[in-house]
């Protein structure tokens, strides 16, 4: 290994990257330094700083090898939050509808508001769920006039939901089903 490294450093070929090299160089040095030592003291001084010359050339280079750089991070936390009220003022949270009795082709509208709580502008959507019988979902229809409809923070609007019962409904004599209003960031 040693005559390896000499040959390659002695002979101008570099078989190692250029930190190994340096290193190996480095340790060439050394090993003369442990066979000279006997023959001529001035020889293993120059080999002595020879060794130590190489070794921080080995170190500098690493360092010029090697680079860093620093990024910045930043963003905003988004809270998305609605409520939905009976009254215009937002005091009385609407938790539950009565559509009261109703009869085949007949369509209901209950207004109520909608108030962003947010912390940035959001899209209104509705779904329904959990219809009880589940086979009213066929005969019964909700909609609303906010579908789509970007609420800013603060912002206070009303909403129509409109029932809508089908002229062929059979088989439901009362129905329960939810209604779920969703904000998604716009």
């Amino acid at each position: 290994m040693r005559r390896l490294i000499e040959a390659s450093v002695l002979g101008g070929l570099v078989f190692l990257e250029p930190r190994a090299a340096l290193l190996a160089t480095a340790g060439v040095a050394v090993w003369r330094l442990r066979k000279n030592v006997r023959r001529n003291k001035k020889q293993a001084v120059m080999a002595v700083l020879f060794s130590a010359l190489m070794l921080s050339v080995a170190v500098g280079a690493y360092a010029l090898a090697s680079f860093q750089t620093t990024i910045s991070g930043t963003g905003k936390i988004v809270q998305l939050n609605i409520g939905v009220y009976s009254d215009q003022a937002c005091t009385t949270s609407l938790s539950s509808i009565d559509w009261g009795s109703l009869t085949p082709g007949q369509t209901k509208t209950v207004t109520c508001y909608v108030k962003s709580t947010s912390t940035v502008d959001s899209t209104l959507s509705m779904s329904l769920g959990s219809w009880n019988p589940s086979s009213a979902s066929s005969y019964i229809g909700l909609s609303w006039n906010r579908a789509g409809y970007t609420i800013k923070s603060g912002e206070v609007v009303s909403a129509t939901f409109t029932l809508t019962v089908s002229q062929s409904i059979t088989d439901v004599s009362a129905f329960s089903f939810t209604i779920t209003v969703t904000a998604t960031e716009a």
